[in-house]
């Protein structure tokens, strides 16, 4: 037996309840998945040339998706790293936590 397709609402839900790590009825993936399903649906008609405030609409939406992503700890844009770079060492090293010794010699990776 072939397994039914996923509604647009269904499949909605089920991307929001995986992007935002939460059950499938936690109020937060309701509303992300329903204001995604407005997105959509304003996306359309704009591309038709349906409606004039499409345009205003979409970017409504898009605004309360970020506020939400955030408010869940999602970042919508790029992340901030910090990356330093050291210098090779050679020797035996103790380490402070365990007290396992790891023995480096010259040019060696680890």
């Amino acid at each position: 037996m072939a397994r039914r397709k996923l509604t647009v609402v269904e499949q909605a839900i089920k991307d929001a309840s995986a992007e935002l790590g939460l059950p499938k009825d936690h109020w937060d993936v309701e509303r992300l998945a329903t204001l995604q399903v407005m997105l959509k649906a304003a996306r359309h008609k704009w591309e038709n040339g349906q409606s004039s405030s499409a345009a205003s609409d979409m970017v409504t939406l898009m605004e309360e998706i970020t506020k939400l992503r955030a408010a869940a700890g999602l970042a919508s844009g790029p992340r901030e790293m910090e990356i330093t770079f050291v210098e090779g060492v050679t020797g035996v090293y103790k380490c402070t936590e365990c007290g396992h010794e790891n023995r480096l010699e010259e040019g060696s990776a680890s």
